[in-house]
């Protein structure tokens, strides 16, 4: 399928965001299940996520450690463009390109549908999924990761959902629109709150998802955090 720039019309995610969790607890495109699925929520993060022994009973709610890093400042951020092939089986590859800040580099990832680029100091990143199916609105998608955080994510990591948007962004070009939903949560999957920005993209006149991205960091990262998202998400362009 080709899909013509800067608009590029896909055919959510995937999560997370924010590797969500290890550069993806956030939040993997999934079809609703009950059970926890494959990749779920924590695409944005590296932490180890212990859960409760059943014959123990819920463990009560971690006490978060502050992490002492200091806050990434918006008004310092550069970008740099990065392109890349994902495949999400068995559909094709398909070629993303995006800004990413200057200075995160690639991290290696296990699943061929995703990215991850991390910051220098290991403890923000952003991770990018695509290749699958465009079929899903993004405001689908975002409800199916939210349902499957909650069943997924044990009652000691505090998972707190702060916010679920959606609505129309515009291109960085200032020539097209994309449909966009926005979640943004936070957890303690080990000792330190983690921030994380789940977005589902779509392009074109039906609007459906084709790319999810999470961007991941710490609570005094959040305004940066929110920069690195708004810049991705302009600048994203998928073509099958």
């Amino acid at each position: 399928m080709a899909v013509s720039a800067p608009l590029l019309v896909g055919a959510v995610a995937g999560t997370a965001v924010l590797a969500v969790i290890a550069g993806s607890v956030a939040g993997r495109i999934t079809q609703p299940t009950p059970a926890t699925p494959a990749g779920s929520p924590a695409p944005l993060v590296t932490d180890a996520m212990p859960t409760s022994s059943p014959t123990s009973g819920p463990l009560p709610k971690k006490t978060p450690v502050p992490d002492p890093a200091e806050a990434m400042d918006p008004d310092e951020l550069s970008f740099r463009r990065e392109t890349f092939q994902v495949t999400k089986q068995p559909h094709p590859p398909v070629t993303v390109s995006l800004h990413i800040p200057a200075g995160w580099r690639l991290t290696p990832q296990a699943s061929s549908d995703e990215v991850r680029f991390t910051d220098p100091a290991g403890k923000r990143w952003i991770r990018v999924e695509s290749g699958f199916a465009v079929e899903r609105p993004p405001a689908d998608s975002m409800s199916i990761l939210v349902t499957n955080l909650r069943t997924s994510q044990p009652p000691e990591n505090a998972l707190t959902i702060l916010s679920r948007r959606s609505g129309q962004l515009s291109d960085r070009d200032g020539d097209g629109v994309r449909n966009i939903s926005t979640l943004e949560y936070t957890y303690i999957p080990n000792q330190s709150v983690r921030y994380v920005f789940v977005r589902w993209i779509g392009f074109g006149p039906a609007g459906d998802a084709a790319v999810e991205m999470s961007v991941t960091g710490l609570p005094q990262d959040s305004k940066a955090l929110a920069e690195v998202l708004a810049r991705a998400s302009s600048t994203v362009e998928r073509t099958d």
